[in-house]
Formats: C-alpha cells, sequence, structure tokens
C-alpha cells in the first residue's frame, strides 16, 4: 500500500519537500498556504480519516517559515519540527496561484488575528461531526478545519461552515488552490 501511494504521487508529479523547503525564505511570496497532516499511528488520526472519508485528519496555515498556524488545545502557532520530526506524519501542502501579494498580506494578517485571539477548540463541534450534525458546534470557537475556514470568512466575507479536514480539502480546488508538494519522511529516504 504505501508503496503504491508513493508511486501515485510521482506519477501526478507531487514535489516532494525536505525540510529545507519548510525554513527557505524563498518560499514567503508563495505563503500562506494551507498544510494538511495526518499521522499513520495515532489512533485518533485514523478515526478521523475513517469518519470523514479522508486522507487527512488536520488541517491548519503554513503562513511563515518555519511555523504552522494550528488549532491545538488552542489556535497557535506551532513550530513546524512538531510535524517533520514525526517519521509517521505525511503533510500536503496547498498553494493559491493566482493570489497577489496584497491578498496574501491580507491573509496573513488574518491568521496573526486568530493567533492572537488564542481561540479555543471545539470539542462540542467534533461530536457534532462525529454523529454527521456539523451544526452541533460552540457558535464561536473552532475545531482545525473551521479555524483554517474561518481565515477565507474573514478575508473574504464568505460564507461560515463547519467543513471536515476531507470536505475543505476537497472545496480548496473550486478556490483556486493547488497541491504544491508533499512531505513524507520516508518518501526521503
Amino acid at each position: 500500500m504505501r508503496q503504491q501511494r508513493i508511486d501515485q504521487w510521482r506519477r501526478q508529479n507531487t514535489r516532494i519537500l525536505s525540510r529545507v523547503d519548510f525554513y527557505n525564505e524563498e518560499i514567503v511570496p508563495r505563503l500562506p498556504m494551507v498544510a494538511f497532516s495526518t499521522n499513520k499511528k495515532s489512533a485518533l488520526a485514523s478515526l478521523i480519516r475513517s469518519h470523514t472519508r479522508g486522507e487527512f485528519s488536520h488541517v491548519m496555515w503554513f503562513y511563515r517559515p518555519g511555523y504552522f498556524a494550528s488549532q491545538d488545545w488552542t489556535f497557535r502557532e506551532v513550530p513546524v519540527d512538531k510535524y517533520l520530526s514525526d517519521p509517521s506524519t505525511t503533510l500536503e501542502l496547498w498553494e493559491f496561484p493566482t493570489w497577489d501579494s496584497m491578498n496574501r498580506r491580507r491573509y496573513r494578517n488574518a491568521i496573526q488575528k486568530q493567533i492572537d485571539s488564542n481561540g479555543f477548540y471545539d470539542f462540542l463541534g467534533i461530536f457534532g461531526q462525529a454523529l454527521r450534525f456539523p451544526i452541533i458546534n460552540f457558535p464561536f470557537i473552532d475545531y482545525c478545519s473551521e479555524a483554517v475556514w474561518k481565515t477565507f470568512v474573514m478575508v473574504d466575507g464568505i460564507y461560515r461552515w463547519h467543513p471536515s479536514p476531507a470536505d475543505l480539502r476537497k472545496r480548496l480546488p473550486f478556490m483556486c488552490g493547488d497541491v504544491y508538494g508533499l512531505w513524507n519522511k520516508e518518501l526521503l529516504e
């Protein structure tokens, strides 16, 4: 299975990212990017992937070199190494090539506002997702994919939605999002 997935990514000409790509200042003009992640050894990640019928269990923003903005217990800045140091982690970055520098700045500012607000995690929303009633949630706090979607709401004024990581991943191509690259330690070996 692992080899089949690796072969599939290579056939699709998916850029395989190295550790350096997450720290390189040359990536700044492309930021922010949406980052999907999963950990193949995590029981919770497996449950989320199974329930949402998706490949990834978590989503966050890659908004500056070396750091993600992630809705963990709170919405906060997380060093990239938290994910890169775990060989069970896979990351997929999505870029938005149609965004100009002004739009990118607006998104980075909105992400920083979310970090500064230090929002808490919406556990009720996860329960709602589990029951397939995403409307069941705390209205002013978010789980990971809601936090990422909230940035789109803040910047572009689009409607509020309660997506799962899989829902969000399906939506991004319709928002001019493209897969930028993939990180998996096994791919570099």
